[in-house]
């Protein structure tokens, strides 16, 4: 069997690595974003994703994005690859979201209390 140099440089060539997001994944970067207090224009800096790449995904009109760009937002906000893409706690996001909570017990226990105000 002969194999030509073009079907080897094919081969060669590694696909760029694609990960479909939830439907929330744009809720939880927007989230995330907000818990540094980071504009989108923040995020890119961080990042080096532009900017409305960070708008397009945040509003979900771009559902797909390569895994060297979600590494990249997940890291800068401090979050799992998995919660951030699909949702799913890891146990380091687990205590930060757990000090989060005891760091504002007060304020969120008066919301609950009259939620009406707030």
């Amino acid at each position: 069997m002969r194999i030509e140099n073009s079907d080897v440089a094919k081969s060669d060539r590694p696909e760029p690595c694609r990960l479909r997001m939830d439907a929330d994944f744009g809720r939880r970067l927007r989230t995330a974003r907000g818990w540094h207090g980071w504009t989108p224009d923040d995020l890119a800096l961080q990042t080096g994703v532009t900017p409305g790449e960070i708008e397009r995904l945040e509003a979900a009109k771009k559902p797909i994005a390569g895994a060297d760009v979600l590494v990249a937002l997940a890291d800068a906000v401090g979050v799992s690859l998995e919660w951030l893409t699909c949702g799913k706690v890891a146990a380091k996001d687990a205590t930060k979201i757990i000090a989060a909570l005891e760091d504002n017990f007060e304020a969120i226990c008066a919301v609950l209390a009259n939620p009406k105000r707030h």
